[in-house]
């Protein structure tokens, strides 16, 4: 049996490169210099395919909070953790200065095995004022056991608890009032090259925006190389299928928005969880091909849901 290509991590005092044969697959940055109107917080870019083409922007200059693949809500109660104006019922997009931020406090755990490699972190989302909001737990997965089929899997895991002494209100800019935005969640933005990249359905529907789906796929091709790649994002097969916000003009970006077309409580106390996993995979894939990587590939438990503990 052949021996897999490890996975290994490279710190340094800003992030981990994620290491593989030679290539950084990815990096993560987990302590982002960004402005506080960006609401700052750490995100994954670059991003890789097996064979080195990038598939994430970072401060792009239309929405320079927009970076690779990250967790950011645009309503936590009265906090942004999105980035930029907050989306205000008859007024539109204001200046609210009441931009979050997320503090990395510790890589909790640390798990290489051959081709997988897990991060464990701990997070505090902090108030403008430096209060806590919540506290969160997150995994990183980064797991190339399908190299040979060249796709890799990214998998996004974070528990988050109110940490404040009342609920929470989680929300979309949809909800707030303005059509196909429902943005907030874990969410992609691809580079320029996707801008008008092909997005593929599990199901014919007549707009994914807002749809309901189990997984969602993007299609892109890459300057330089004209190669293309597939970014397919998917919840577990035990979670409800999310609605997903996604758009390929003006530019590339996709993600499950669990908040999309209705609000929801988080008390005191209370966890939510947010989880999906990302296949990145060399060429162009259509529905059928996608339909039978998942298919291989068991995914982990999780979802959207919500509980009481820490």
């Amino acid at each position: 049996m052949t021996e897999a290509t490890p996975v290994t991590p490279r710190f340094d005092d800003a992030g981990v490169d994620i290491l593989r044969d030679g290539l950084t697959l990815a990096r993560y940055v987990f302590r982002p210099d960004a402005r506080p109107a960006y609401a700052p917080k750490p995100y994954l870019a670059p991003v890789r395919s097996l064979t080195g083409e990038d598939v994430t922007v970072v401060r792009p200059h239309d929405h320079p909070w927009h970076n690779g693949f990250q967790l950011a809500l645009p309503y936590v109660g009265d906090w942004n953790f999105w980035g930029g104006p907050t989306y205000v019922a008859g007024e539109g997009y204001v200046d609210r200065r009441n931009n979050g931020w997320m503090r990395h406090e510790a890589f909790d755990h640390i798990v290489a095995q051959g081709a997988r490699l897990d991060l464990g972190q701990t997070l505090s989302w902090l108030a403008p004022s430096g209060a806590e909001v919540a506290a969160e737990a997150r995994t990183l997965t980064f797991d190339a056991a399908g190299a040979a089929q060249g796709v890799w899997r990214l998998g996004l895991d974070s528990r988050i608890v109110n940490r404040t002494s009342g609920p929470l209100r989680l929300s979309s800019p949809t909800v707030e009032g303005r059509p196909a935005a429902g943005y907030g969640g874990w969410v992609w933005r691809g580079p320029r090259s996707f801008t008008g990249g092909q997005v593929v359905a599990p199901e014919r529907v007549p707009d994914a925006m807002g749809a309901r789906l189990p997984w969602l796929a993007f299609v892109g091709r890459h300057d330089g190389s004209g190669r293309a790649t597939t970014l397919v994002m998917r919840v577990p097969d035990d979670a409800p299928p999310p609605p997903w916000f996604v758009r390929n003009e003006p530019y590339a970006i996709m993600g499950p928005a669990p908040f999309y077309a209705a609000p929801q409580q988080l008390a005191s106390g209370e966890t939510l969880r947010l989880t999906c996993e990302v296949h990145i995979a060399d060429g162009r894939l259509t529905a059928p091909a996608i339909a039978s990587l998942l298919a291989a590939a068991a995914p982990d438990g999780g979802g959207v849901g919500m509980g009481t503990g820490a």
